[in-house]
């Protein structure tokens, strides 16, 4: 070899041991790995994508983190609409509106079924024939959690909830406090918790929920996040009920358990609950908390769920348009 070729081949080797040397960061300027996120790094106000409903990756804001540091996630869009409950429920009443007991109301059901395996009671799904109008039955739809992966279906954590309840529904035996007031209604958002800390409940457990009224006004109202919420693109074009209003209304899982005033009705101690139970509580709007009949498939469905602290996002900056989301996200 000449003299020539000899130096062309020494520096192609240095060459290639200078690259090694700063790909594993000999010279003090290692290549960093992919940044990693967990769950319990996640603050509130941020944005991850997380599971998949009708096809699309569903984007979720965290609003709050548990004592254990794992995160509450709560959907940014209105994800679907459907009634709360079947009408084909009678109690106390010869109206048959649905029932607005969460525990085992067909929206619970739906939210925390996988494929075809859904907990409802024995009038099942609500059919055309069983919901306001017809609308937006899903008696042939799977449970909401089909389309999460398996690693995304156990990453969500089962929970317990404080749910309250209406006289007409207080003779379950899992009641708290019987002999507690019921809730007492108030339209606008800003007094309508008026005697939540007091008022009748029981504890249900579930992997997907609704916010309660408390949860609501907390974690979404005063934190300053948005109340007026839009639909994705796959809900807003299978909605069946097309409204005139220029928003949403969505359900909580909270009942209308009784009238604005203690005197209007003296049948429960001074705070009747609305005689059907069938009325559950709605946003409605940027001012008001309203209610409608459970059986009314009009009205937007915004799940939450609280997230394994453990769980690991691998891209994303947590902003609403780079959001954190796992590997197998795209």
């Amino acid at each position: 070899m000449n003299r020539k070729n000899k130096l062309y081949v020494i520096n192609r080797v240095i060459a290639v041991f200078a690259m090694l040397c700063i790909v594993t960061g000999l010279f003090g300027n290692p290549v960093s790995a992919a940044k990693v996120t967990t769950a319990k790094e996640l603050k509130i106000g941020q944005h991850v994508t997380f599971g998949t409903y009708n096809k699309e990756l569903i984007l979720w804001r965290v609003i709050d983190v548990d004592k254990e540091g794992n995160p509450l996630l709560y959907a940014e869009n209105i994800l679907t609409y459907k009634a709360f409950d079947d009408q084909l429920w009678v109690a106390n009443t010869a109206k048959n509106y649905g029932n607005n007991y969460w525990a085992s109301s067909d929206l619970r059901a739906w939210l925390n079924g996988v494929g075809d395996e859904i907990a409802y009671d024995a009038s099942g799904a609500p059919k055309s024939g069983t919901t306001k109008n017809g609308w937006n039955a899903y008696d042939e739809e799977q449970g909401f959690l089909t389309e999460f992966t398996k690693e995304e279906q156990d990453a969500i954590i089962l929970t317990k909830h404080k749910q309250l309840i209406d006289e007409v529904n207080s003779t379950a035996s899992s009641v708290e406090n019987k002999d507690a007031k019921l809730h007492r209604y108030d339209s606008s958002i800003k007094n309508c918790l008026t005697n939540y800390e007091e008022a009748r409940y029981l504890i249900t457990e579930e992997k997907v929920f609704l916010l309660d009224i408390k949860e609501f006004y907390t974690l979404v109202y005063q934190a300053g996040f948005p109340v007026i919420k839009e639909p994705t693109k796959s809900a807003e074009e299978k909605n069946e009920a097309k409204s005139k209003l220029v928003f949403s209304p969505y359900w909580l899982r909270t009942p209308r358990a009784s009238y604005a005033e203690e005197t209007a009705d003296p049948k429960y101690g001074g705070v009747s609950a609305k005689p059907d139970g069938a009325s559950v509580r709605v946003v409605y709007g940027k001012d008001y908390i309203l209610a409608k009949d459970a059986y009314d498939g009009s009205v937007g469905v915004i799940p939450a769920l609280y997230l394994d602290k453990d769980y690991v996002f691998s891209k994303g900056n947590g902003t609403v348009n780079s959001p954190y989301h796992n590997q197998g996200n795209k």
